[in-house]
């Protein structure tokens, strides 16, 4: 990563400049006293200066999740991942909500990537997870793609994801003739998957209340909806 004019007149602070010194000479960064409001410009200045992966621990998930959304303002959202609590416990009676299945997914699989800033509240990291070999990797189409559709529908229930007559909520997928509607857990709206014959025309995100386009898309990528029901937790 490059560093901004920002994270340079934050690294001109000598204790943050060490931290990222010794980040980038694989050390423990130390303790580095800051007060709320600066936690993600110092962190994104250091995650710029490093370009090494970042795990970060608020106490809270309420700290987690507002911490995600500003390194992501500074950082990118493809590469900053929060990992929250489930919110309910695991192989019980109720179900974990689809988009935190996804936000849990999605931070494991970047856990430990260069670049990456994993954000994780302190009762997330206590919580056990799929083991390596139960976590699905994410799928990922494209325009342009071969993609035979009755396959990918399989995926994407053996994922967890829910078929319904029309997409409201994530987690759902719905199919009407050469058209697949997804919401894909960590999505903040459904996607429309396009086919000519075999190849994946076109992708676009669009408004599950009027079913209208609001952008087209380059990629969709799709996370699990639902922990597998036999995974082995560690």
């Amino acid at each position: 990563m490059s560093t901004t004019a920002l994270d340079q007149l934050v690294l001109a602070s000598g204790p943050v400049s060490e931290a990222a010194d010794r980040l980038l000479a694989g050390e423990p960064a130390g303790n580095l006293v800051l007060g709320r409001p600066a936690w993600a410009v110092v962190l994104a200045a250091v995650a710029h200066r490093s370009g090494r992966p970042m795990l970060v621990v608020p106490a809270r998930d309420e700290e987690a999740r507002d911490l995600a959304m500003d390194l992501s303002a500074l950082l990118g959202h493809d590469t900053v991942a929060l990992w929250p609590s489930r919110g309910a416990v695991a192989g019980g009676a109720v179900g974990i909500a689809p988009h935190l299945v996804g936000q849990r997914a999605r931070a494991l699989g970047v856990l430990g990537s260069a670049g990456h800033v994993v954000v994780a509240s302190t009762a997330a990291l206590v919580e056990k997870v799929p083991a390596a070999a139960d976590r699905a990797a994410p799928i990922v189409v494209a325009p342009g793609e071969r993609v035979d559709m009755d396959a990918l529908v399989d995926r994407l229930a053996a994922m967890g994801y829910e078929r319904v007559p029309q997409v409201e909520e994530r987690g759902e997928m719905a199919v009407r003739g050469g058209l697949l509607d997804v919401s894909p857990s960590t999505a903040d709206g459904p996607v429309r998957v396009d086919w000519f014959g075999d190849e994946v025309e076109g992708i676009r995100a669009f408004s599950p209340f009027t079913q209208k386009t609001i952008r087209p898309l380059k990629s969709v990528e799709m996370w699990p909806a639902a922990e597998p029901a036999d995974a082995v937790l560690v």
